[in-house]
């Protein structure tokens, strides 16, 4: 697939794996949701997708004002 096919498609990747909140009532952290984002972010590239349509937000990254703010350029 030509880098062309994808060139409408956006991703926003998001993965947290340690909760600002965590412990409390019973939530989790998630310990690998920040590689696996990772890696997603990496198939994208690998499927021929632009690193300017894929934004990536890990732990203290992906905060309601970094996504509000989100501006993809390319």
């Amino acid at each position: 697939m030509s880098s062309n096919s994808h060139s409408k498609k956006w991703a926003v990747v998001i993965g947290i794996s340690k909760y600002k909140h965590s412990e409390e009532n019973g939530l989790d952290s998630l310990v690998f949701a920040d590689e696996d984002a990772r890696s997603f972010s990496r198939a994208l590239r690998n499927m021929d997708w632009s690193k300017n349509h894929i934004k990536l937000f890990t732990n203290q990254e992906a905060t309601k004002r970094n996504i509000q703010i989100l501006n993809f350029r390319g």
